[in-house]
């Protein structure tokens, strides 16, 4: 009798969450229903990891990108682009180096481009965006780094563009 109300259900968590995010309770309570959750209702669920944010939700997040079951990997690797920090990055170009599976890699590699925009330090990001271009094969995949390194505006940002150029 709920199920066609589960929508709505993960609206009203979404909701609790945004105004006690800080109370502990809260945070650990949707973390439990996530672990415990699989198929459609992890997808559902996946989008709220971002939002409590943390070790334990990253953790959580990340174990999903290597679920058997296809839509929850897909999900959490677009969630891990939604992440505020730059701190999935690195895991997810690992993910994209090791994928035999074609969705995986591109879905990875775009959001390890999108996270190297959160990260503050140049050199760090620097080397988020050559790990992704040095996996990017698809010409968008390319395109989101290159994006990014036109923003960094560095030297070395321009360099790794240049080069880019030689091997389109």
């Amino acid at each position: 009798h709920l199920a066609g109300n589960r929508p709505t259900i993960y609206k009203a968590v979404n909701g609790v969450l945004q105004r006690h995010r800080s109370e502990p309770t809260v945070s650990s309570g949707i973390l439990s229903s996530v672990r415990a959750s699989s198929g459609i209702h992890r997808v559902r669920l996946l989008p709220l990891l971002p939002e409590i944010g943390g070790a334990d939700a990253l953790e959580l997040l990340l174990e999903s990108t290597r679920e058997g079951d296809s839509p929850v990997r897909n999900a959490a690797l677009m969630t891990a682009a939604q992440w505020p920090t730059a701190e999935p990055a690195s895991a997810l170009l690992d993910l994209a180096k090791s994928s035999a599976n074609p969705t995986d890699r591109t879905l990875a590699l775009r959001a390890s481009a999108r996270l190297a925009a959160a990260e503050n330090d140049p050199a760090k990001k620097l080397n988020l965006l050559q790990r992704t271009m040095s996996l990017a094969s698809r010409p968008d995949e390319k395109r989101l780094a290159l994006n990014e390194l036109a923003a960094l505006g560095t030297e070395p940002a321009l360099n790794l563009v240049l080069d880019t150029i030689k091997d389109p």
